[in-house]
Protein backbone atom coordinates (compact mmCIF):
# COMPACT_ATOMS: atom_id res chain seq x y z
CA UNK A 1 0.00 0.00 0.00
CA UNK A 2 2.84 2.42 0.95
CA UNK A 3 4.46 1.80 -2.55
CA UNK A 4 1.20 2.62 -4.15
CA UNK A 5 0.62 5.57 -2.20
CA UNK A 6 4.24 6.94 -2.86
CA UNK A 7 3.43 6.67 -6.97
CA UNK A 8 0.28 8.12 -6.92
CA UNK A 9 1.50 10.96 -4.84
CA UNK A 10 4.57 11.38 -7.29
CA UNK A 11 2.39 11.18 -10.06
CA UNK A 12 -0.78 13.25 -9.46
CA UNK A 13 0.33 15.39 -5.85
CA UNK A 14 -0.61 15.18 -2.72
CA UNK A 15 -3.34 17.02 -2.75
CA UNK A 16 -5.57 15.42 -5.68
CA UNK A 17 -4.91 11.59 -4.23
CA UNK A 18 -7.04 10.62 -1.56
CA UNK A 19 -6.93 7.36 0.79
CA UNK A 20 -9.83 5.57 -1.01
CA UNK A 21 -8.24 5.52 -4.30
CA UNK A 22 -5.23 4.25 -2.52
CA UNK A 23 -6.94 1.64 -0.73
CA UNK A 24 -8.67 0.36 -4.28
CA UNK A 25 -5.52 0.49 -6.55
CA UNK A 26 -3.60 -1.45 -3.51
CA UNK A 27 -6.32 -3.69 -3.62
CA UNK A 28 -6.14 -3.96 0.50
CA UNK A 29 -8.53 -3.54 3.27
CA UNK A 30 -9.44 0.50 4.50
CA UNK A 31 -6.93 0.85 7.18
CA UNK A 32 -7.35 3.74 9.89
CA UNK A 33 -4.59 6.46 9.48
CA UNK A 34 -3.10 5.54 12.41
CA UNK A 35 -2.54 1.92 11.48
CA UNK A 36 -0.81 3.92 7.91
CA UNK A 37 1.55 5.54 10.07
CA UNK A 38 2.37 2.29 12.17
CA UNK A 39 3.07 0.79 8.97
CA UNK A 40 4.63 3.54 7.54
CA UNK A 41 7.44 3.06 10.49
CA UNK A 42 7.36 -0.17 10.46
CA UNK A 43 8.54 0.01 6.56
CA UNK A 44 11.30 2.52 8.20
CA UNK A 45 12.17 -0.30 10.94
CA UNK A 46 13.01 -2.65 8.01
CA UNK A 47 15.24 -0.58 6.15
CA UNK A 48 18.20 -1.24 8.97
CA UNK A 49 18.06 -5.26 8.72
CA UNK A 50 19.24 -5.00 4.94
CA UNK A 51 22.87 -5.81 5.59
CA UNK A 52 24.00 -3.43 2.53
CA UNK A 53 22.40 -0.79 4.27
CA UNK A 54 24.70 2.21 5.08
CA UNK A 55 22.57 4.96 6.30
CA UNK A 56 19.15 6.64 4.61
CA UNK A 57 20.74 8.03 1.40
CA UNK A 58 18.58 11.55 1.74
CA UNK A 59 21.19 11.91 4.86
CA UNK A 60 23.99 10.53 3.01
CA UNK A 61 23.30 13.01 -0.28
CA UNK A 62 23.01 15.91 1.85
CA UNK A 63 26.10 15.64 3.14
CA UNK A 64 27.53 15.42 -0.38
CA UNK A 65 25.89 18.37 -1.22
CA UNK A 66 25.88 20.95 1.59
CA UNK A 67 24.84 23.60 -0.80
CA UNK A 68 21.01 24.32 0.07
CA UNK A 69 20.64 25.03 -3.63
CA UNK A 70 22.13 22.39 -5.24
CA UNK A 71 19.40 20.48 -7.52
CA UNK A 72 20.36 17.88 -4.99
CA UNK A 73 19.62 19.11 -2.25
CA UNK A 74 16.21 20.83 -3.49
CA UNK A 75 15.23 17.03 -4.74
CA UNK A 76 16.08 15.79 -0.88
CA UNK A 77 13.95 19.01 0.02
CA UNK A 78 10.76 18.51 -2.25
CA UNK A 79 11.54 14.90 -0.68
CA UNK A 80 10.98 15.99 2.94
CA UNK A 81 7.98 17.99 2.52
CA UNK A 82 6.23 15.44 0.44
CA UNK A 83 6.74 12.99 3.30
CA UNK A 84 5.97 15.49 6.09
CA UNK A 85 2.53 16.36 4.09
CA UNK A 86 2.28 12.71 3.41
CA UNK A 87 2.14 12.32 7.61
CA UNK A 88 -0.23 15.56 7.92
CA UNK A 89 -2.63 14.29 6.46
CA UNK A 90 -3.27 11.39 7.38
CA UNK A 91 -3.09 12.88 10.92
CA UNK A 92 -5.50 14.94 10.14
CA UNK A 93 -7.67 12.42 8.70
CA UNK A 94 -7.43 10.36 12.03
CA UNK A 95 -8.67 13.56 13.71
CA UNK A 96 -5.39 14.44 15.52
CA UNK A 97 -5.19 17.26 17.24
CA UNK A 98 -2.31 18.49 16.21
CA UNK A 99 -1.40 17.39 13.10
CA UNK A 100 1.07 19.78 11.92
CA UNK A 101 3.62 20.16 15.15
CA UNK A 102 2.69 16.14 15.00
CA UNK A 103 4.14 15.52 11.60
CA UNK A 104 6.87 17.49 12.18
CA UNK A 105 8.21 15.43 15.07
CA UNK A 106 7.50 12.33 13.17
CA UNK A 107 9.48 13.58 9.99
CA UNK A 108 12.48 14.30 13.31
CA UNK A 109 11.93 10.92 14.50
CA UNK A 110 12.29 9.47 11.15
CA UNK A 111 15.31 10.95 10.33
CA UNK A 112 16.76 9.95 13.69
CA UNK A 113 15.27 6.11 13.02
CA UNK A 114 17.56 6.36 9.58
CA UNK A 115 20.46 7.00 11.10
CA UNK A 116 20.13 4.77 14.37
CA UNK A 117 19.44 1.83 11.84
CA UNK A 118 23.01 2.05 10.17
CA UNK A 119 24.50 2.91 13.99
CA UNK A 120 22.68 0.80 16.12
CA UNK A 121 20.77 -2.44 16.86
CA UNK A 122 18.57 -2.57 13.57
CA UNK A 123 16.32 -4.98 15.56
CA UNK A 124 14.34 -2.66 17.61
CA UNK A 125 10.85 -2.51 15.65
CA UNK A 126 9.30 -2.40 19.59
CA UNK A 127 10.67 0.51 20.28
CA UNK A 128 9.81 2.37 16.90
CA UNK A 129 6.42 1.20 17.52
CA UNK A 130 6.42 2.83 21.18
CA UNK A 131 7.78 6.02 20.08
CA UNK A 132 4.87 6.83 17.17
CA UNK A 133 2.32 5.39 19.26
CA UNK A 134 3.51 7.82 22.47
CA UNK A 135 3.96 10.49 19.56
CA UNK A 136 0.10 10.06 18.26
CA UNK A 137 -1.09 9.73 21.47
CA UNK A 138 0.55 12.75 23.22
CA UNK A 139 1.93 10.49 25.84
CA UNK A 140 5.27 11.84 27.60
CA UNK A 141 8.40 9.25 27.19
CA UNK A 142 8.10 7.38 31.07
Amino acid sequence: MLETATRLFYAEGVHAVGIDRIIAEAGVAKATPREMLLAIFDNVGELGHDPAYRGCPFVNAAAEYPDPSHPVRQAISEHRRWFRTLLRNLLAEGGHPDPERTADLLVALKDGLLIAADLDDPARKGVIRDAVTRLLDGRAPT
